[in-house]
């Protein structure tokens, strides 16, 4: 359940966001080694499956939006150069949509994964450590 539950909420078609992991995390009855690998594989997944949708896609979208050669190697190398440092920074909504262009322009798998997986392990470290590190402000509403 918790591995659908994340698989869902990293998906482009996102309806909530991963919200047994922070349940289970909260609650704190629960190994959080574990729960956090189970979301952790689950959030891949649906990250690597929005990249081969977006590689499956790539031909229908050139032809539809007739793309020509020469601006989409420019955007591939665009991209591949600069943008996949955003996948780093997975707490922003807008990095869902960024596997299905990765997908789209072609970009090596092995690079995407590498920054996949470290930013989403920054994710999780950020709110099992940083967040809960910082103090609450009373004049926080």
């Amino acid at each position: 359940l918790l591995f659908l539950n994340s698989f869902e909420g990293t998906s482009i078609f996102s309806l909530s966001s991963e919200t047994l992991w922070f349940a289970a995390k909260e609650f704190e009855n629960y190994n959080l080694f574990l729960i956090t690998a189970v979301a952790f594989a689950g959030a891949v997944a649906a990250m690597s499956l929005t990249y081969g949708v977006g590689r499956f896609i790539r031909p229908a979208i050139r032809k539809i939006f007739i793309i020509d050669e020469e601006m989409y190697q420019k955007a591939s190398s665009l991209f591949s150069k600069y943008g996949v440092y955003i996948f780093l920074f997975q707490m922003m909504p807008v990095v869902k949509i960024l596997f299905l262009f990765a997908g789209m322009l072609g970009l090596p798998l092995r690079r995407v994964l590498i920054f996949m997986l470290t930013g989403r392990l920054i994710y999780y470290v950020y709110y099992i450590y940083i967040l809960p590190s910082i103090p609450y402000s009373s004049t926080v509403l």
